[in-house]
């Protein structure tokens, strides 16, 4: 508890410090991750078998960006996420989802960028609607680690690598690493 207070603190030290020379952008992004412990395993009527992974799934989310002062290379990140990831049967299906929240500065090359931060999941979820199961089970929200390299499309688009590096600890059960490499698409509008 006392490493989350620590690096919340540290994030509001840093936006208080960042100077509003610019205007920050909008932008969206969308993204398929990979990664993490397995959640639960399908087993369909052929006899075939699916797996639900704590760090795979699709994303969208929005964000905010701008420089750390006028003359500087160095950017912002804010962005708010969906992360979900299912499997889908005739008779039921079994996801995970949470809805991530990343703050990042990040250093900006002639094409590349790289940047690190922190992220933290609100609401993850695990939801088993099966013929044997009928029940959501919650984890509470989680604090990780992000790095993130992108390469610049044009100015406004970024195809983006990141890895993040999170642990999920449901009630009355052990602790799953969320950690998971994923990749972006981002738009600057």
């Amino acid at each position: 508890m006392e490493f989350k207070k620590l690096c919340i603190g540290a994030g509001l030290v840093l936006a208080s410090t960042v100077s509003m020379a610019e205007m920050p952008e909008f932008g969206a992004q969308i993204g398929y991750a990979s990664g993490g412990d397995k959640l639960a395993t399908a087993t369909f009527m052929d006899g075939s078998t699916e797996s639900l992974y704590a760090g795979s799934g699709f994303t969208i989310g929005a964000f905010l960006t701008a420089p750390i002062s006028a003359e500087s290379d160095i950017d912002w990140k804010l962005a708010i996420n969906y992360l979900n990831d299912s499997i889908d049967a005739a008779n039921g299906e079994i996801s995970f989802s949470r809805f991530p929240i990343d703050a990042l500065v990040i250093k900006n090359f002639e094409k590349f960028k790289l940047g690190g931060g922190i992220t933290y999941h609100l609401n993850p979820t695990l939801d088993l609607d099966t013929p044997s199961y009928n029940e959501k089970t919650d984890a509470d929200n989680a604090l990780g680690f992000i790095l993130e390299g992108s390469y610049m499309l044009t100015r406004d688009v970024d195809l983006g690598l990141r890895y993040t590096n999170i642990e999920y600890d449901f009630k009355n059960a052990p602790a799953f690493d969320g950690s998971h490499v994923a990749i972006n698409l981002a738009v600057t509008f």
